[in-house]
């Protein structure tokens, strides 16, 4: 079984622009965020599975759905106007970053590359 993913704690998600959105399991978190052109994002993830999952919505249409296992850690933080979602990806023969920012428009960067 992987180590546990090291995700922000609570207090450096307040003040940040996105609602943390929490369920029944205390180890899942979605972080709301919208960009400037109305599109929606939510981002999820999942500690005790290591996972995350981003969908980017435009009104009630799923635009785009991204899943990823093997994450390592994740980030939130402002810069440069926007919101960024960032988590850090790892295998055994793979590692990577997948960054997703919020902000006048959605952006979305997934570099998987072999070690």
């Amino acid at each position: 079984m992987q180590q546990r993913m090291d995700v922000p704690p609570d207090d450096e998600l307040t003040g940040l622009p996105v609602a943390v959105l929490r369920g029944i399991e205390p180890w899942v978190t979605t972080l709301r965020a919208t960009a400037d052109d109305g599109s929606t994002v939510d981002f999820t993830w999942d500690e005790v599975a290591g996972s995350i999952a981003f969908c980017v919505l435009q009104g009630e249409a799923e635009m785009t759905r991204v899943e990823r296992e093997m994450i390592k850690s994740v980030r939130v933080y402002e810069a440069h106007g926007g919101l960024y979602f960032e988590a850090d990806i790892s295998t055994g023969e793979l590692s990577g970053t997948l960054s997703l920012g919020v902000g006048r428009i959605i952006t979305f960067r997934d570099a998987l590359l072999r070690r």
